[in-house]
Formats: C-alpha cells, sequence, structure tokens
C-alpha cells in the first residue's frame, strides 16, 4: 500500500514548461535562471512522517548515566520489556508516525564482538515482529565502532572497517530487509548513513559491500544519507561520490550546533529552513531530493552545561513552527520531480562485476531496478532521545500535547491549499507556507523595492537633466533647424561669438525665449526642434536608463539589499515564532485547532501587532473550545437556534476525531429540513410585513387620534368659559363696577394657573391666543 501510495506522484505527467527548466537545471548548474513551477493544488499523499528512535534504553545503565530535561510517563523503562513496546507503537500510531528510523550499529559480523549492539539488534528485530502499522527502518551508526580522526572525520580505509560495513549490510539484508513491517520505498528497503558526510575513503568500500549485498540477497538499498549540516557549503559536498553509492536523498538528523547560539533561539526554524533549502539546487543536479528534519526543541544543559544554547519547545509553537517552514519540501519536491525515475543502468552510479547466483536473485535485481522517487517524508528527531531533549514520546510534564499536534498537523495537509510555486498573500507579508525561492536573486523588502524605484525615476531625471543642460546646445545644433526667416545661424553652433552662456539657454528653453534676442549685441535666433531631436532625446533617455538599471543590478548593490531582504524576511518570522508562543499559551486547550486557518491568521494579526491578546483570546479562546463556538454558529445562522446537546456533541466528536470538517457541518445543517423551513420563514419576513408587525402600529395610530380629540374638545371648552368672563367683564365695566371686573379677572388668571401647574403649560391656538389678548388689551385701556 505504501508502495503505491509512492508511485501516486509518478503517474501524472509534467508539462513540457516543467521537463524544460528541469532539463536546464540538470545542465547549466552555474546559472541563476529560476526554475518554473507551474501553480497547482498539493499532489500525491500525506508526507510519511519517521521518527528517530533509540533501544538503548536500559543497556548499561543508560538512564543514569545520562540526565534528562523531562521524565518520560512510563518512568526509567526497559526496552527489553515487550509491554514498552506495544505502548511506543501505540502511541507513534496516534501521532501519525509511519516509520521509526532506528539507531543501529551493526550485527552478524565475526571481526568485531559487541554485547551491546547485539542487544540493540535483538530489539530491533522485536520492533519488526510487531504489525501494528507503525514500520522499521535502519540508521546505521558506524560511529559506534569506527575510531573517528581529526574534526570528526571517519576514514574506512583503516583497519578492517571496510569488511566489518560489509559483513553489517549484508546481515541487515538477510535479517531484516525480508520482514513485511521494514519501511521500503517501492520493492528497495530504506537504510538511513549517520553523519554520512563525515565519511573518508568510503566510495570502494561502500561498493563493494553493495554488490555483495546485492550477489547473495538480491536487494538494492534505498539509501538516505545523513549529510545536510551547515559547512561546508552544499557546493563543496561530494554530489559525485554520493551518487557513485546511490545515495537517493539527503537529510539530518540534527541539525543543533552549539557553536552558533545565535541562529538556536526563536529563528531555528528559519534558519533550519533555508539550510535545506540551500541543498536543493546541487542535490536534484544529482537525481537526490532534500527531506528535511524538524525537533519540536533542543535542551541538553543537564548533561553538557548550563551554558549551552536551548531551542524553547514553548508548548508546541516551535514545533508547528519548524513543520510550517519545511512542508514545501516533501511534498512540492515529488510534484516537480515526479518523473524522475532512475532505470536499471543508473540506479547506482556504477555498473555491477556481478550477477546474483540465482534466478530469484536476478528476478529480483529487476525488480528493483527501477526505483521510485522517494515519498514525500519529513523527518522528526526524535522520538525517545531524552538526554537531549528533542523526544516527543509522552513525559509527565507535557503529557501527550506533541504526538496529539503532530497528528493533527499531518491530517490537515490534505485539507490545506499549498501551491509549489510563488505565493503571495494580500492580507499580511508571511505566507501561510514558507515557498522557497528557488534559487531566484535580487530579492528586495517591499521598502527596498520601493526605494529602489523612487532612486531610479530621480537618477534618471537628475541624468537627463545634466545631459540636457550641458549637451541641449550641441542637441539642438545638429538636430535642429533654423526658423524660416533664417537660412543659418549667424552665431554658429555654441551661442553667441562671445561664448555667452546665454546662448546655451536660448537654445535649450527655445519656446521660453523670445525668437529674436540681443545679447553683447548680437542678433541669435532660436534653433528649432525636429523628429531627429526627438529620437535623440529618446535614445538618451533610454541610455539613462540603462545606466541606472546597471547601477541597481551590479552585484555589491544586489548584495546589500539581498542580505537586508534576508534580514526582513528573518525578523518577520521571529515575530511569528513569537506570536505563536504567545497563542499556545493563551490558548493552551486549544490542541486541536492549532492549525485551524482562522488560528493561523489570528497569529500573523497579532505578530503584525494589529490585535492585542487580550483580543486574541476573547476570540481564539473563550471558555469553549473553537470548533465548538464555530458549530454553534452555524446552528444560529442556518436554524435560529441554540444546537441541541444531543446535536452538538455528535458534531464536536465527528470535527475532533478527523470525520468531519466545519464545511462538512455546515453542510449537514444546511441539508436538514429544519434548515429549509427556517430560511423560507426568513424570506417570507423579507418579502411581507406580518399582521403581528403591523398592530402596534395601528394602537399608536388610535392613541394620536384619541389626544387630538381630547385637546380640540379642551379648545372649545376653554373658548367657551373665555368668552364668558369677557362678557361679564364688560358688563362690569359698563355698569362702573370695576372692583368686580378685577376680581373675576384675577379669578380667571388663578384659575388658568392652576391649570398650567398642574397639565402643564400648553401652547395656545391662533384663535385662543388671540381673544385672549384682545380680552387683557381692553382690560388696560379699562
Amino acid at each position: 500500500m505504501r508502495a503505491q501510495a509512492g508511485m501516486l506522484a509518478m503517474a501524472r505527467p509534467v508539462p513540457l514548461l516543467l521537463l524544460s527548466a528541469l532539463l536546464l537545471l540538470g545542465t547549466s548548474l552555474s546559472s541563476s535562471q529560476e526554475i518554473t513551477i507551474p501553480k497547482g493544488d498539493l499532489a500525491g499523499p500525506t508526507p510519511f512522517v519517521g521518527a528517530y528512535y533509540f533501544n538503548w534504553y536500559n543497556i548499561e545503565d543508560q538512564w543514569k548515566r545520562y540526565s534528562q530535561t523531562r521524565h518520560p510517563v512510563l518512568g526509567h523503562y526497559d526496552q527489553s520489556d515487550p509491554a514498552v513496546l506495544v505502548k511506543h507503537h501505540a502511541w507513534a500510531k496516534q501521532g501519525g508516525i509511519d516509520f521509526f528510523a532506528m539507531a543501529w550499529s551493526g550485527g552478524g559480523s565475526d571481526l568485531i564482538n559487541w554485547e551491546r549492539a547485539d542487544e540493540i539488534d535483538r530489539r530491533v528485530t522485536s520492533h519488526l515482529k510487531m504489525t501494528d502499522g507503525v514500520q522499521v527502518a535502519l540508521m546505521y551508526n558506524i560511529r559506534d565502532f569506527v575510531q573517528a580522526g581529526s574534526h570528526g572525520k571517519i576514514d574506512l580505509s583503516e583497519e578492517n572497517y571496510c569488511a566489518i560495513i560489509s559483513d553489517h549490510l549484508v546481515y541487515a539484508a538477510q535479517k531484516h530487509f525480508p520482514e513485511e513491517n521494514y519501511f521500503k520505498v517501492g520493492e528497495n528497503p530504506v537504510i538511513f548513513l549517520y553523519t554520512l558526510r563525515d565519511y573518508v575513503n568510503y566510495v570502494d568500500c561502500l561498493k563493494l559491500a553493495l554488490e555483495r549485498m546485492l550477489l547473495e540477497t538480491g536487494y538494492v538499498p534505498y539509501i538516505i544519507g545523513d549529510s545536510v549540516w551547515w559547512s561546508p557549503s552544499p557546493e563543496k559536498f561530494d554530489w559525485k561520490d554520493y551518487h557513485s553509492i546511490n545515495v537517493s536523498a539527503v537529510t539530518a538528523f540534527s541539525t543543533f550546533d552549539a557553536g552558533q547560539p545565535h541562529r538556536m533561539g526563536h529563528n531555528f526554524a528559519w534558519d533550519n529552513s533555508q539550510l535545506f533549502h540551500d541543498m536543493i539546487k546541487p542535490a536534484w543536479a544529482e537525481q537526490m531530493i532534500v527531506i528535511p528534519s524538524i525537533m519540536p526543541g533542543f535542551d541538553d544543559r543537564h548533561m553538557r552545561g548550563r551554558d549551552r544554547p536551548t531551542i524553547d519547545r514553548a508548548h508546541g509553537a516551535e514545533l508547528v513552527q519548524q513543520w510550517k517552514q519545511v512542508l514545501w519540501y516533501p511534498m512540492c519536491q515529488t510534484k516537480i520531480l515526479g518523473l524522475m525515475k532512475r532505470m536499471q543502468r543508473n540506479i547506482l552510479g556504477f555498473q555491477f562485476n556481478v550477477r546474483p547466483r540465482t534466478k530469484k536473485g536476478r528476478e529480483s535485481m529487476e525488480a528493483k531496478g527501477s526505483a521510485l522517487l522517494t515519498p514525500p517524508m519529513i523527518m522528526i528527531n526524535s522520538f525517545n532521545e531524552w538526554h537531549d531533549g528533542t523526544e516527543i514520546e509522552p513525559s509527565t510534564e507535557e503529557g501527550e500535547n506533541i504526538l496529539n499536534l503532530i497528528a493533527q498537523l499531518k491530517h490537515e495537509v490534505k485539507n490545506e491549499e499549498m501551491f509549489c510555486g510563488k505565493e503571495k498573500d494580500k492580507n499580511f507579508r508571511a505566507p501561510k507556507f514558507i515557498t522557497p525561492k528557488l534559487f531566484n536573486e535580487n530579492s528586495r523588502t517591499p521598502a527596498d523595492e520601493m526605494f529602489v524605484r523612487g532612486m531610479s525615476v530621480l537618477m534618471w531625471f537628475f541624468l537627463m537633466w545634466m545631459i540636457w543642460m550641458f549637451g541641449g546646445q550641441m542637441l539642438l545644433h545638429y538636430t535642429g533647424r533654423a526658423p524660416n526667416k533664417y537660412k543659418d545661424d549667424d552665431l554658429g553652433a555654441f551661442g553667441s561669438k562671445r561664448g555667452n552662456s546665454g546662448g546655451m539657454f536660448a537654445d535649450f528653453a527655445p519656446k521660453c525665449i523670445p525668437t529674436e534676442v540681443f545679447m553683447n549685441g548680437a542678433k541669435y535666433p532660436k534653433r528649432v526642434p525636429t523628429v531627429m531631436t526627438l529620437a535623440a532625446l529618446a535614445a538618451t533617455g533610454f541610455v539613462c536608463f540603462l545606466l541606472v538599471t546597471l547601477f541597481f543590478g551590479h552585484t555589491p548593490v544586489v548584495g546589500w539589499f539581498e542580505d537586508r531582504a534576508h534580514e526582513w524576511e528573518r525578523r518577520g518570522h521571529s515575530n511569528v515564532r513569537r506570536a505563536r508562543e504567545i497563542a499556545h499559551k493563551l490558548c493552551p486547550q486549544l490542541v486541536l485547532n492549532l492549525h485551524k486557518a482562522k488560528f493561523e491568521d489570528w497569529v500573523r494579526k497579532l505578530a503584525a501587532n494589529q490585535i492585542s491578546q487580550l483580543e486574541f483570546r476573547d476570540e481564539m479562546c473563550g471558555d469553549k473550545a473553537l470548533h465548538t463556538r464555530e458549530i454553534e454558529a452555524i446552528y444560529l445562522e442556518l436554524l435560529g437556534r441554540e444546537p441541541e446537546p444531543k446535536g452538538l456533541e455528535h458534531y464536536e466528536k465527528a470535527v475532533e476525531e478527523g470525520r468531519m470538517h466545519l464545511d462538512d457541518v455546515r453542510l449537514a445543517i444546511q441539508n436538514s429540513p429544519e434548515s429549509t423551513d427556517y430560511q423560507q420563514m426568513r424570506q417570507a419576513y423579507k418579502t411581507k410585513i406580518s399582521k403581528f408587525m403591523v398592530a402596534p402600529f395601528g394602537v399608536l395610530k388610535n392613541a394620536i387620534e384619541t389626544v387630538k380629540r381630547k385637546e380640540k374638545k379642551e379648545r372649545a371648552e376653554i373658548l367657551a368659559s373665555l368668552d364668558l368672563v369677557q362678557a361679564k367683564v364688560q358688563e362690569y365695566i359698563n355698569a362702573g363696577e370695576t372692583d368686580k371686573a378685577n376680581e373675576l379677572l384675577a379669578d380667571y388668571k388663578n384659575a388658568n394657573s392652576a391649570r398650567v401647574a398642574l397639565k402643564g403649560p400648553r401652547k395656545m391656538g391662533k384663535e385662543e391666543g388671540s381673544r385672549h389678548d384682545t380680552m387683557m388689551d381692553d382690560w388696560d385701556v379699562a
């Protein structure tokens, strides 16, 4: 089944443009041409995730000899106990680990006798007998029996090392490779060569060992070399030698370097991805691919001293950041190089001088003649290297957090859109997945790009101004013409007869100077531009453009901008890494949602200071899990109600187990009859007004009409009483009884004041006001 998965990438045709780019890369490595990769969705299966595994607990009292930063849930276990192996495989399956790359010191050689190596080999055999889906590959570590020389180099030409290695490889092919649970690419068993970068004088030795393996067992191994390191530079690697011994891929067991503490902090994920990026060009030229390696953190201070640099695990944020930095390599290399399979004649860099003795062996060699391209693969350092603090095995301090995180990251790969070409995010500077530049040079930051463009324009105008100021006179003389009424200039080519510079300005700006001017007593006619003048100006402008372009393309200038761009991207990555660490601390319960698109977007907003930590916590954390709140929001949107507990639990469990995604939940609820009825009801509300909504308006209308009728009646009563008062007052005045009239008016005022006090001020009507004023005027006259 894994072989079929590995062949998926090979079944797809490659466009002509892609083949041309690959041919250009293989034939001209010195060229800085950019590889053109067609955009498209992620191709091939999810990546195979391998973890480096160690079987040395508790040989020679390993736990006490070397201290640990954290403590395993199983305690100081002994790996000779079958129960420990069963638990480790169960954890690996839970975390999405497909295979273990087990450290192996060899076996089956009479030239060396070492009980520790034999015990480790027996434990490897026990792992291979398990059939739970977690496979096993060997990581051959010859450092356990070969004495390293100066600078840590391993010279295989000394003593009998070559014979021992040949015995070990043949023994592995006879005993371990045939096991069904051994990890293979196609039919080729995978073997890692630990610290291959330090091998010296190894080509002839390994050739003989591989020929002997083929002769006696018929196996052609798929070799992955541990070669990626900070020095020397990739161009100085022995790539031809790697190819000659059938190295199919290069990787790194660990890229931690205590000698470079400036790289081992928040920016480790960035520098680590750049290290693998630098390997692509020379590796592809030799038909090898690059397998990235990540680690959850690193801390060996308990064993090697407190002054050692560390890589903080940051509650899983470091692992997530490294994963996103290197995911391009396992996925897109398979897509790009899908048809580059090696045939039998060149599967090895040398011709076999032997043939298998048996028919079965010859058929096996022919079957293994076409090595498959390495499937998408990513390595994790490590499952149980407790002494270096790189373990993902559950600890009492972190529990199963890292394992669950790896499983979710791996599961989400097939649900994410990822392009293998250049990708830009308009909303934020950092892309969702880091896409390598693929040898693209002249990279600049956006600010530098604007600066260069502005300076280019200014320099162009400056050069043109200088040329026109000091050469415009000559340009007009040789390309312009005199006005029709002049047959020729009487002053020649350089202005006035006395060489005064005023003539130059007359030529330079003829439209601003009168047709005839007198300078130093000499009459001077202006020159008229022609088509030749305009053509000369265009040619001059083009030459200035070339000069400016060459200047900004000069190697020192380009290098300065590239250094600035690299540092700018590095700082941007550092901001995202710190924001991710803060997010993990703010929302420790969101382990299942760390990979969600919304979470990633808000991490970027946090890194760009677009939101505060409080806003992040309120939005992403809350009292409930993020996916629970999103399901509740879907219910409110599509059904107009809160979800029932049973339905909410059903969808929560489906999302957490990976059987459904939020889009699936939305589709399921949207297709329900209740959602259809609710949507129809909402549409009805939008198209017509309900009777229940009309009723309140009718009540209000009736109330307003009642108030108007009451006010009209009250005004009529006031007018009637006013007429009576006015008539009575007039009667008293005519009778000369002014005291009674005065008393009646006083009573009227008091009554009116009492009414205003009880009911508040009232605006008089026009008629009422007129009568009131007439009455008061009459009284004043009286």
